[in-house]
């Protein structure tokens, strides 16, 4: 392997892979530095008659040796945040840490600074210190599998979501593998005067998306919020707003991954219902069985949307039941069921 300037002279950087050992990068500087004067003790590396510091480059994550310190700034591109970004980053972790931590740190002033090295424990303790830690986890784990003997921090916040985070992760994982790459996720930010869980930038729209836990369906304080935060959005023309409920998550994320578009559970439900309407009447709604599976043999995806398979129909009637509220006719033989247009389009767009 071959050594890389990057650095100023005087500090000597190497390119490791992303699973190389801790062992395997302390082979890499004894070329240059007498064996004797490296040694592995735990998770630090004590190396008292090097004269110079070393950078290594370690799975996106930059190492300063003999210190074994990393990069903030790496840690910040790794986890996508820009440089112009670092101090909004920050103050959301000012807020959670002590000052005998934030001192530890090296960031309990105003401005940070691209000389700010942390220790594999303190870079772990700023990343667990954010709203939505698991957002960082593979980061968290990077740092662990290059130093296995770093601590994990105990504080536990348990007013915050357990499921928030993990469904963030799992959209942030779906937004690079399925969108564009230019895409950016935005947790916990703020408009107008709401908090609001997740924000995604797309080239022609902004979506705001909320992740609903059952309590947004059971308890009436939750609703009168809810409905205070849609009424908001709706007069928000440059955004769009999304809720995902937490039982609806995994066919969500199917929903837009297999499609390519972002929008809410609701609004697949409405395209099932209007690719399979045959009604001939203006303002109504009719579907069949039959229609129901001609719909989904044009659009696959929308098979996600239906519990019972084989039953188009009674999955429908499910929906329309338990999920959106909506009434329908239906006849005795049951062969088919018509609803208002106008009523969907109301349900389907959150009031």
């Amino acid at each position: 392997m071959e050594y890389t300037q990057l650095f100023k002279p005087g500090q000597t950087a190497f390119k490791l892979g992303k699973y190389d050992s801790p062992e395997f990068m302390l082979s890499r500087i004894r070329p240059r530095v007498p064996a004797s004067s490296l040694n592995l003790d735990g998770y630090a590396f004590k190396s008292p008659k090097l004269t110079r510091s070393y950078r290594v480059t370690y799975g996106g994550l930059i190492i300063e040796l003999p210190t074994n310190t990393i990069s903030l700034l790496s840690i910040c591109k790794m986890i996508d945040i820009e440089p112009d970004e670092i101090n909004s980053w920050l103050n959301i972790a000012r807020k959670h840490l002590s000052g005998e931590q934030l001192r530890n740190l090296g960031i309990e002033k105003h401005q940070w600074s691209k000389r700010i090295f942390l220790t594999p424990s303190n870079a772990i303790l700023l990343l667990s210190s954010h709203p939505h830690r698991e957002l960082y986890q593979g980061v968290i784990d990077e740092i662990r599998s290059m130093i296995p003997n770093t601590p994990l921090p105990t504080h536990v916040d348990r007013r915050k979501s357990r499921h928030e985070p993990v469904f963030g992760a799992k959209l942030k994982k779906v937004l690079q593998l399925h969108f564009s790459t230019n895409i950016k996720l935005e947790t916990q930010r703020r408009i107008g005067n709401f908090r609001v869980d997740f924000v995604v930038k797309l080239k022609e729209k902004t979506a705001v998306i909320e992740f609903d836990e059952e309590a947004h369906q059971q308890k009436a304080s939750y609703r009168v919020n809810d409905r205070k935060r849609n009424a908001f959005f709706r007069s928000q023309p440059q955004y769009t707003l999304i809720r995902v409920r937490k039982d609806e998550q995994d066919i969500w994320l199917d929903l837009i991954s297999q499609t390519k578009t972002l929008q809410s559970y609701e609004q697949f439900v409405k395209s099932l219902l209007l690719s399979a309407n045959i009604a001939n009447q203006h303002g109504k709604i009719k579907v069949t069985a039959g229609s129901l599976k001609e719909a989904i043999k044009q659009e696959p995806h929308l098979a996600l949307l239906l519990k019972l398979k084989g039953q188009p129909l009674k999955s429908v009637r499910q929906l329309l039941d338990d999920r959106l509220k909506i009434p329908y006719k239906q006849p005795k033989k049951g062969d088919y069921i018509v609803l208002s247009r106008s009523t969907l389009n109301s349900r389907c767009n959150y009031q």
